[in-house]
């Protein structure tokens, strides 16, 4: 089983070994500063790194959209992220047109039929790139290094995704090992 830890499980080694005499609070506010300052500085297109675990940066990829058959043989998109607020908005205008809710829509159609209806993120504003936050662990001395991940909070998600549907900033493709 995985055990997940949080910014917030840092505070009880800290505490443990007696590096000082700042409350949670307190400390949870410095970390958490920190880290606030550490992202500006990756939105702005550096990278991060963070000592002998690696690099911290956004990553660019072309999304690269394919027709699959599923088992079942139907068939759908992959490779390409969907715009769910498009999609729900279809969903329930074809629920209205048939005199349902939106939930007994969804109750009463297939996933397959629902997947046929999927309206996707072409992302044209950016020709077609998609921006994302990358950790970077391939020169690391790091133990096991491939069993951790990094998982930012959403938020930061939705502030990439703000900056890069702006336009104002543009991220070089797959910056490793800078």
């Amino acid at each position: 089983m995985r055990e997940t830890l949080s910014l917030s499980d840092s505070y009880f080694p800290y505490r443990e070994k007696k590096m000082g005499k700042l409350s949670r609070v307190e400390y949870m506010r410095i970390v958490n500063g920190l880290f606030k300052f550490a992202l500006e500085y990756v939105y702005e297109g550096h990278v991060i790194k963070m000592g002998e675990i690696g690099n911290l940066g956004i990553n660019t990829k072309k999304i690269n959209p394919r027709i699959v058959k599923f088992g079942n043989g139907s068939e759908g998109v992959r490779g390409i992220p969907p715009d769910w607020v498009a999609t729900k908005k279809l969903w329930t205008e074809k629920a209205e047109a048939m005199g349902l809710t939106f939930k007994q829509y969804l109750e009463v159609t297939t996933k397959e039929d629902r997947v046929k209806d999927m309206v996707y993120c072409f992302n044209e504003h950016s020709n077609g790139l998609v921006y994302g936050f990358q950790w970077w662990k391939d020169h690391t001395e790091l133990k096991n290094k491939d069993i951790y991940t990094l998982r930012l909070a959403r938020a930061n998600k939705r502030k990439l995704s703000t900056i890069a549907k702006g336009g104002d900033k543009e991220y070089a493709p797959s910056k490793k090992n800078l």
